[in-house]
């Protein structure tokens, strides 16, 4: 039941800016752990920019491109995923993130603490706090300080989301049948089959840091109001392609 060995999953298209911060806290919170082997795994999309360059430099191993007919996070993240099934040290645990997330320094410690400590806990995910500049005014950061206390509370198809970060068991992984092959929401419906099949999904408090670029650059209440809509529709039927057009 111990965590003896952690794989962190990071799918990436494009992210040579927020890359080597995310890889510079995975490094510390690495650091925290004794007697627990951890590799980094970046699973690329494609990237044109300097994202695989960035990887290489912080130790990262490297998946990819994943090319294909589909293409998307999920199969990114599948494809990382059976890459450290097949390769080396099997885990004992996946922790899927993005590229643009902050770890906090004693996250890893909390997470080998919680699922080696109990068989319970099948799937969890972090406390989602947005990185805000000290600049925010008050509105805007209570706007957000709403979403946080929405989306870490408790669990739901309208408050788990993969920028709270997915860590879970490879078996677990392996029952839901991971990701799906998607152009979105790949992590909203892993999480609807994880509730399925009756696995528990856990909110742990500590603190997940992410940007609020999508905000920034389509306006707080628009974007929020857009996801909240897409989410609807996508639990009404409607295809996620047809949804991730209008994304």
């Amino acid at each position: 039941m111990g965590v003896k060995n952690i794989a962190i999953l990071i799918p990436t298209l494009n992210e040579e800016k927020h890359l080597g911060a995310c890889l510079a806290t995975v490094k510390t919170a690495i650091t925290a752990l004794s007697n627990v082997h951890v590799r980094v795994v970046i699973s690329d999309g494609g990237s044109t920019d300097q994202t695989v360059t960035v990887a290489i430099a912080n130790s990262a191993e490297i998946v990819g491109p994943a090319f294909g007919s589909i293409r998307g996070r999920g199969v990114q993240l599948n494809k990382a995923a059976s890459f450290c099934l097949k390769n080396g040290t099997q885990p004992d645990l996946f922790l899927f993130l993005h590229a643009d997330c902050i770890l906090d320094p004693k996250s890893l410690v909390h997470l080998v603490a919680t699922f080696g400590y109990t068989s319970v806990v099948e799937v969890a995910t972090f406390s989602l706090k947005f990185e805000l500049p000290v600049e925010t005014r008050a509105p805007r950061r209570l706007f957000f300080r709403v979403c946080e206390s929405w989306c870490s509370s408790r669990d739901g198809v309208y408050r788990s989301f993969g920028d709270q970060g997915i860590a879970v068991r490879p078996e677990t992984y392996a029952a839901v049948g991971g990701f799906p092959l998607w152009p979105l929401f790949e992590d909203v419906e892993f999480f609807r089959k994880v509730r399925r099949a009756s696995f528990r999904i856990s909110k742990l408090d500590v603190p997940l840091r992410v940007s609020p670029r999508r905000f920034d650059s389509n306006g707080d209440w628009r974007y929020a109001f857009k996801c909240w809509m897409l989410i609807s529709l996508f639990i009404c039927g409607v295809s996620p392609e047809k949804l991730a057009a209008y994304y």
